[in-house]
């Protein structure tokens, strides 16, 4: 009793697409790289950390690996709408004393369909898109600029199939703001 769309030229038809199954497996590793040489540097009294000096440098990575098959019904075999192989994000954090925060986060995104019967036309390739954030902390804890760059590199891509057409994802673009708390 899986919900699909079954598209074909250019018509699309909810419906009972059948039973579908899921497996996969996420995870998650991450590091303080700077905190991590301060470990093994270590410290004598009276000395400060590298962090506490430098900062922290946090290095991490998310990886979704997953296979999606229709087990019975009218797509049984084909992959389930919006299901890539994988997903994989990663990135690099670095904040100097919660005063200077940047970030440099990364999506790739493995290839799917947009429709359940994986038909050709709505079929999405791999993609990847870079980000890029800042937060300055400008007055005390209660005045910050904050700002980023979104899909850095200006790839084109996109990321959604509906019955009107491509759906293409926003070219590079920022953004800049101020928060106060």
């Amino acid at each position: 009793n899986q919900i699909a769309e079954n598209s074909t030229g250019g018509t699309t038809v909810i419906e009972n697409g059948g039973r579908s199954v899921t497996y996969g497996w996420d995870s998650m590793v991450q590091c303080d790289l700077v905190g991590l040489a301060d470990e093994f540097r270590g410290t004598s009294e009276g000395q400060d950390s590298w962090v506490d000096t430098y900062g922290s440098l946090l290095a991490y990575t998310g990886l979704t690996l997953q296979e999606g098959r229709y087990i019975q019904g009218q797509f049984e075999g084909k992959a389930p709408r919006y299901t890539p192989n994988y997903l994989l994000r990663a990135g690099a954090l670095y904040n100097w004393r919660d005063k200077i925060q940047l970030g440099l986060t990364s999506t790739f995104n493995g290839a799917s369909y947009a429709s359940d019967n994986n038909a050709q036309e709505y079929y999405i390739p791999y993609y990847n898109a870079w980000d890029f954030t800042f937060e300055v902390n400008v007055y005390k804890d209660n005045f910050s600029v904050i700002g980023g760059i979104n899909n850095l590199f200006d790839n084109r891509y996109y990321a959604r199939i509906t019955n009107t057409g491509i759906d293409p994802a926003a070219p590079r673009n920022w953004y800049v703001g101020v928060q106060v708390e």
